[in-house]
Protein backbone atom coordinates (compact mmCIF):
# COMPACT_ATOMS: atom_id res chain seq x y z
CA UNK A 1 0.00 0.00 0.00
CA UNK A 2 1.20 3.67 -0.57
CA UNK A 3 2.11 5.67 2.45
CA UNK A 4 -0.98 8.35 2.77
CA UNK A 5 0.58 11.21 4.35
CA UNK A 6 -2.55 13.22 4.79
CA UNK A 7 -4.59 10.35 5.96
CA UNK A 8 -1.78 9.70 8.84
CA UNK A 9 -1.76 13.43 10.02
CA UNK A 10 -5.90 13.28 10.08
CA UNK A 11 -4.94 9.90 12.39
CA UNK A 12 -2.74 11.78 14.63
CA UNK A 13 -5.11 14.68 14.78
CA UNK A 14 -8.05 12.56 15.93
CA UNK A 15 -5.27 10.56 18.26
CA UNK A 16 -4.89 13.76 20.10
CA UNK A 17 -8.16 14.49 20.71
CA UNK A 18 -8.76 10.68 21.91
CA UNK A 19 -6.01 10.84 24.09
CA UNK A 20 -6.87 14.60 25.75
CA UNK A 21 -11.08 13.45 26.23
CA UNK A 22 -9.56 10.06 28.19
CA UNK A 23 -7.43 12.62 30.00
CA UNK A 24 -10.52 14.29 31.14
CA UNK A 25 -12.08 11.32 32.50
CA UNK A 26 -14.62 10.72 29.75
CA UNK A 27 -14.86 6.96 28.21
CA UNK A 28 -13.79 6.67 24.42
CA UNK A 29 -12.89 4.02 22.28
CA UNK A 30 -10.71 4.09 19.31
CA UNK A 31 -12.05 2.27 16.12
CA UNK A 32 -12.08 2.79 12.28
CA UNK A 33 -14.84 4.05 10.16
CA UNK A 34 -16.64 2.07 7.77
CA UNK A 35 -15.06 4.52 5.42
CA UNK A 36 -11.75 3.61 6.90
CA UNK A 37 -11.01 6.79 8.78
CA UNK A 38 -10.10 6.73 12.23
CA UNK A 39 -12.79 8.00 14.83
CA UNK A 40 -12.76 8.29 18.32
CA UNK A 41 -16.21 7.49 19.70
CA UNK A 42 -18.02 7.56 22.81
CA UNK A 43 -17.80 4.32 24.80
CA UNK A 44 -22.00 4.09 24.96
CA UNK A 45 -21.58 4.32 20.99
CA UNK A 46 -20.14 0.89 20.47
CA UNK A 47 -21.69 -1.97 21.81
CA UNK A 48 -19.14 -4.54 21.01
CA UNK A 49 -15.96 -4.90 19.37
CA UNK A 50 -15.51 -7.68 16.42
CA UNK A 51 -12.33 -10.65 16.88
CA UNK A 52 -10.08 -10.89 14.62
CA UNK A 53 -11.05 -14.11 12.89
CA UNK A 54 -12.41 -15.24 9.45
CA UNK A 55 -16.05 -15.15 10.40
CA UNK A 56 -17.02 -11.84 12.39
CA UNK A 57 -20.56 -10.83 13.91
CA UNK A 58 -20.47 -7.10 13.87
CA UNK A 59 -24.10 -6.18 14.17
CA UNK A 60 -27.07 -6.25 16.45
CA UNK A 61 -29.30 -8.51 14.43
CA UNK A 62 -26.22 -10.57 13.32
CA UNK A 63 -25.20 -11.42 17.17
CA UNK A 64 -29.42 -12.11 17.63
CA UNK A 65 -29.21 -14.72 14.92
CA UNK A 66 -26.46 -16.37 16.97
CA UNK A 67 -28.80 -16.01 20.07
CA UNK A 68 -31.56 -17.91 18.24
CA UNK A 69 -28.70 -20.47 17.43
CA UNK A 70 -27.76 -20.73 21.11
CA UNK A 71 -31.40 -21.12 22.45
CA UNK A 72 -31.93 -23.88 19.88
CA UNK A 73 -28.82 -25.65 21.39
CA UNK A 74 -30.03 -25.30 24.74
CA UNK A 75 -33.54 -26.54 24.03
CA UNK A 76 -31.97 -29.54 22.27
CA UNK A 77 -30.06 -29.86 25.59
CA UNK A 78 -32.77 -29.80 27.25
CA UNK A 79 -34.47 -32.36 25.62
CA UNK A 80 -32.09 -34.40 25.84
CA UNK A 81 -31.72 -34.56 30.07
CA UNK A 82 -35.29 -35.15 30.44
CA UNK A 83 -35.93 -37.80 27.65
CA UNK A 84 -34.92 -40.43 30.07
CA UNK A 85 -37.52 -39.93 32.16
CA UNK A 86 -40.19 -40.70 29.71
CA UNK A 87 -38.95 -44.29 29.88
CA UNK A 88 -39.07 -44.43 34.10
CA UNK A 89 -34.85 -43.94 33.60
CA UNK A 90 -32.49 -41.79 35.17
CA UNK A 91 -32.23 -37.98 33.52
CA UNK A 92 -29.28 -37.64 30.76
CA UNK A 93 -26.65 -35.92 33.35
CA UNK A 94 -24.29 -35.70 30.60
CA UNK A 95 -26.53 -33.28 28.42
CA UNK A 96 -25.68 -30.86 31.62
CA UNK A 97 -22.67 -30.28 30.10
CA UNK A 98 -24.98 -28.85 26.82
CA UNK A 99 -27.14 -27.06 28.77
CA UNK A 100 -24.40 -25.03 30.58
CA UNK A 101 -22.57 -24.06 27.54
CA UNK A 102 -25.41 -23.72 25.48
CA UNK A 103 -26.85 -21.48 28.27
CA UNK A 104 -23.91 -19.03 28.61
CA UNK A 105 -23.64 -18.51 25.48
CA UNK A 106 -27.32 -17.72 25.14
CA UNK A 107 -26.90 -15.01 27.73
CA UNK A 108 -23.87 -13.92 26.53
CA UNK A 109 -25.03 -13.28 22.52
CA UNK A 110 -27.82 -11.68 24.43
CA UNK A 111 -26.27 -8.83 26.08
CA UNK A 112 -23.89 -8.62 23.19
CA UNK A 113 -26.36 -7.87 20.90
CA UNK A 114 -28.49 -6.06 23.67
CA UNK A 115 -25.73 -3.11 23.74
CA UNK A 116 -25.10 -3.24 20.17
CA UNK A 117 -28.29 -2.17 19.83
CA UNK A 118 -28.95 0.79 21.76
CA UNK A 119 -25.27 1.87 20.46
CA UNK A 120 -26.33 1.31 16.57
CA UNK A 121 -29.39 3.75 18.10
CA UNK A 122 -27.15 6.31 19.66
CA UNK A 123 -24.83 6.33 16.76
CA UNK A 124 -27.60 7.39 14.02
CA UNK A 125 -29.19 9.55 17.07
CA UNK A 126 -26.04 11.68 17.12
CA UNK A 127 -25.17 11.55 13.63
CA UNK A 128 -21.82 9.82 14.58
CA UNK A 129 -20.48 7.18 11.19
CA UNK A 130 -20.69 3.86 11.21
CA UNK A 131 -17.83 1.51 12.53
CA UNK A 132 -15.56 -1.01 10.43
CA UNK A 133 -16.30 -4.45 11.56
CA UNK A 134 -12.29 -4.92 11.70
CA UNK A 135 -12.27 -4.73 15.09
CA UNK A 136 -9.86 -2.81 17.52
CA UNK A 137 -7.62 -0.52 16.34
CA UNK A 138 -4.11 -0.55 17.07
CA UNK A 139 -3.03 2.47 19.51
CA UNK A 140 0.90 1.51 19.14
CA UNK A 141 1.22 2.56 15.44
CA UNK A 142 -0.30 5.90 16.43
CA UNK A 143 2.15 6.85 18.80
CA UNK A 144 5.30 8.55 17.72
CA UNK A 145 8.14 6.73 16.47
CA UNK A 146 6.39 3.23 15.89
CA UNK A 147 5.96 1.32 12.32
CA UNK A 148 2.40 1.62 10.71
CA UNK A 149 0.61 -1.16 9.49
CA UNK A 150 0.95 -0.37 5.78
CA UNK A 151 4.71 0.96 5.95
CA UNK A 152 7.28 -2.11 5.53
CA UNK A 153 7.98 -4.24 8.59
CA UNK A 154 11.22 -3.66 10.47
CA UNK A 155 12.95 -6.61 9.28
CA UNK A 156 14.24 -9.92 11.19
CA UNK A 157 11.18 -9.57 13.60
CA UNK A 158 9.20 -13.01 13.82
CA UNK A 159 6.60 -13.45 16.01
CA UNK A 160 5.98 -16.22 18.87
CA UNK A 161 2.87 -18.05 18.26
CA UNK A 162 1.26 -17.27 21.53
CA UNK A 163 2.66 -13.33 21.80
CA UNK A 164 0.78 -10.36 21.19
CA UNK A 165 -0.22 -8.89 17.26
CA UNK A 166 0.55 -5.31 19.11
CA UNK A 167 3.61 -4.26 21.53
CA UNK A 168 1.97 -2.18 24.66
CA UNK A 169 4.11 0.00 26.47
CA UNK A 170 4.04 1.44 30.18
CA UNK A 171 3.80 5.11 31.01
CA UNK A 172 7.70 5.03 31.30
CA UNK A 173 7.66 3.92 27.53
CA UNK A 174 9.55 0.90 28.10
CA UNK A 175 7.25 -2.14 26.63
CA UNK A 176 5.62 -4.83 28.55
CA UNK A 177 6.29 -8.62 28.17
CA UNK A 178 4.47 -9.63 24.43
CA UNK A 179 3.86 -13.24 26.06
CA UNK A 180 -0.37 -13.44 25.76
CA UNK A 181 -0.21 -15.59 29.04
CA UNK A 182 1.25 -12.72 31.28
CA UNK A 183 -1.84 -11.13 32.04
CA UNK A 184 -0.56 -9.88 35.74
CA UNK A 185 2.22 -7.64 34.29
CA UNK A 186 -0.68 -4.93 33.36
CA UNK A 187 -2.46 -4.83 37.05
CA UNK A 188 -0.52 -2.24 37.94
CA UNK A 189 -1.40 0.14 35.18
CA UNK A 190 -4.88 -0.77 34.23
CA UNK A 191 -5.90 -2.92 37.58
CA UNK A 192 -7.22 -6.14 38.62
CA UNK A 193 -8.46 -8.53 35.38
CA UNK A 194 -7.18 -5.46 33.20
CA UNK A 195 -5.65 -4.96 30.22
CA UNK A 196 -4.80 -2.58 27.52
CA UNK A 197 -7.29 -1.66 25.03
CA UNK A 198 -6.57 -3.71 21.90
CA UNK A 199 -5.41 -6.66 23.53
CA UNK A 200 -6.18 -9.98 23.04
CA UNK A 201 -5.73 -13.89 23.38
CA UNK A 202 -7.35 -15.74 20.31
CA UNK A 203 -9.30 -12.16 18.82
CA UNK A 204 -11.12 -12.22 21.91
CA UNK A 205 -11.11 -9.30 24.66
CA UNK A 206 -11.23 -10.51 28.30
CA UNK A 207 -14.20 -9.60 30.44
CA UNK A 208 -13.28 -6.65 32.31
CA UNK A 209 -16.62 -5.20 33.90
CA UNK A 210 -16.92 -5.90 37.27
CA UNK A 211 -20.83 -6.85 36.74
CA UNK A 212 -20.18 -9.13 34.02
CA UNK A 213 -17.32 -10.81 35.70
CA UNK A 214 -19.85 -11.61 38.87
CA UNK A 215 -22.31 -12.76 36.65
CA UNK A 216 -19.95 -15.16 34.78
CA UNK A 217 -18.99 -16.16 38.69
CA UNK A 218 -22.70 -16.97 39.63
CA UNK A 219 -23.54 -18.35 36.91
CA UNK A 220 -20.62 -20.94 37.02
CA UNK A 221 -20.99 -21.56 40.68
CA UNK A 222 -24.28 -22.55 39.66
CA UNK A 223 -23.50 -25.12 37.21
CA UNK A 224 -20.40 -26.26 39.66
CA UNK A 225 -23.23 -27.09 42.43
CA UNK A 226 -25.13 -28.50 39.98
CA UNK A 227 -22.31 -30.90 38.84
CA UNK A 228 -21.33 -31.65 42.79
CA UNK A 229 -25.01 -32.43 43.24
CA UNK A 230 -25.03 -34.79 40.69
CA UNK A 231 -22.14 -36.80 42.06
CA UNK A 232 -23.21 -36.91 45.01
CA UNK A 233 -26.30 -38.63 43.80
CA UNK A 234 -24.50 -40.49 41.80
CA UNK A 235 -22.72 -41.78 44.81
CA UNK A 236 -25.81 -41.96 46.52
CA UNK A 237 -27.61 -44.36 44.11
CA UNK A 238 -24.45 -46.95 43.95
CA UNK A 239 -24.28 -45.14 40.22
CA UNK A 240 -20.58 -45.47 38.12
CA UNK A 241 -17.90 -44.33 40.33
CA UNK A 242 -16.41 -42.78 37.07
CA UNK A 243 -19.32 -40.75 36.30
CA UNK A 244 -19.15 -39.78 40.27
CA UNK A 245 -15.86 -38.56 39.92
CA UNK A 246 -16.27 -36.46 37.16
CA UNK A 247 -19.45 -34.96 38.63
CA UNK A 248 -17.38 -34.02 42.25
CA UNK A 249 -14.29 -33.19 40.25
CA UNK A 250 -15.68 -30.88 37.81
CA UNK A 251 -17.97 -29.23 40.52
CA UNK A 252 -15.04 -28.88 42.85
CA UNK A 253 -12.92 -27.06 40.09
CA UNK A 254 -15.64 -24.87 38.57
CA UNK A 255 -16.49 -23.77 42.59
CA UNK A 256 -12.67 -22.80 42.41
CA UNK A 257 -12.81 -20.93 39.39
CA UNK A 258 -16.08 -18.93 40.55
CA UNK A 259 -14.21 -18.17 43.58
CA UNK A 260 -11.34 -16.49 41.78
CA UNK A 261 -14.37 -14.57 39.43
CA UNK A 262 -15.87 -13.29 42.73
CA UNK A 263 -12.39 -12.27 44.10
CA UNK A 264 -11.43 -10.54 40.30
CA UNK A 265 -14.74 -8.59 40.41
CA UNK A 266 -14.23 -7.33 43.89
CA UNK A 267 -10.74 -5.75 43.32
CA UNK A 268 -11.78 -4.97 39.87
CA UNK A 269 -14.51 -2.64 41.22
CA UNK A 270 -12.74 -1.37 44.29
CA UNK A 271 -9.66 -0.13 41.99
CA UNK A 272 -11.95 1.69 39.61
CA UNK A 273 -13.76 3.24 42.60
CA UNK A 274 -10.30 4.14 43.33
CA UNK A 275 -9.54 5.24 40.60
CA UNK A 276 -12.47 7.44 39.76
CA UNK A 277 -12.10 9.07 42.79
CA UNK A 278 -8.62 10.31 42.38
CA UNK A 279 -9.49 11.18 38.60
CA UNK A 280 -12.83 13.28 40.64
CA UNK A 281 -9.93 15.04 42.93
CA UNK A 282 -7.71 15.75 40.06
CA UNK A 283 -10.61 17.67 38.21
Amino acid sequence: MVYDRERFAREDAVYAEHKQAVAAGEKRVLRKTSTGELHSYPADEIGFTPGGGQAQVSTWWGMGIVMVVMVLILATGVWLFQRPLWDGDLPEWGALWLIGFAGFLTLYTFFLARDEYKATQLRKLRGSPKPSSSGSVDINLLELGQNRGDQPARPGRIRPVFNQDKQFRKPDGTPYDPSSFNVRQYEEQYGPGGVPEGWSMAATTPVQSPALITGIAVFTALLSGGMLAVGILVVAQGGELSTALLGLGVGTGGLVMSAFAFRTAVKRRRWLREREKTNGQGN
